[in-house]
């Protein structure tokens, strides 16, 4: 339904049961992302259309699009629907306690980022979609933690990061995760675990 004063439109929560759950989704379990991450998330299979799909929540856990990854044209990556405003973060619904927890809110450009974190029991991580933080910063300066780490994908440089967090670094200590041993735009989870413990533990603060 629309809401008043908004320009979005949230969707139903079964609006994803038309699909077949994520046991069918052998590409994204055979890199790394465990069934029942991919449970949590939601995330089903368009055989016909041969999509990964998965809902996008807002911080309050209300479906706001569907987004799918094209396993055959480009771009890999859209949306079903228009999702108005970015002023949410996929997985704020599910990781706010945890960031408070932790005092630390990880910083990832891509849902699937997201999932591969959390199955290796990292709980404290957001996506942005993109690597630009903007409508964004207000819920990230409601939340009471003290450090954000940027985890972006290795074409993003430092000198963007820093363009972004002009407000935030006065509220939070921002820190990097180095991006060394990544070739071109891979995250820096894509080389598993090994390799982004490796990286997280040399994170850097900037400010």
């Amino acid at each position: 339904k629309e809401e008043a004063g908004q320009q979005r439109i949230y969707l139903l929560d079964n609006c994803m049961e038309e699909f077949p759950h994520s046991h069918h989704i052998t590409e994204w379990i055979d890199e790394g992302i465990s069934e029942e991450v991919l449970e949590k998330y939601n995330v089903r299979y368009n055989k016909e259309k041969n999509k990964i799909m998965f809902p996008i929540w807002d911080d309050a856990g209300k479906i706001v699009a569907v987004k799918f990854r094209d396993l055959v044209n480009l771009p890999k990556y859209r949306y079903i629907n228009k999702i108005g405003k970015k002023d949410f973060l996929y997985n704020m619904n599910f990781a706010k306690d945890c960031i408070s927890q932790a005092d630390e809110c990880i910083l990832v450009e891509s849902e699937k980022s997201v999932m591969k974190l959390e199955t290796w029991g990292i709980h404290n991580s957001v996506a942005v979609g993109t690597h630009f933080v903007k409508d964004e910063v207000p819920l990230l300066l409601k939340l009471p933690f003290g450090n954000l780490v940027f985890a972006y994908d290795q074409d993003v440089k430092i000198a963007e990061i820093k363009e972004q967090v002009e407000r935030l670094k006065h509220y939070k200590n921002i820190w990097v995760v180095p991006v060394d041993l990544l070739g071109e735009k891979e995250a820096p989870c894509d080389k598993g675990k090994d390799v982004w413990n490796n990286l997280y533990g040399r994170r850097f603060r900037i400010y």
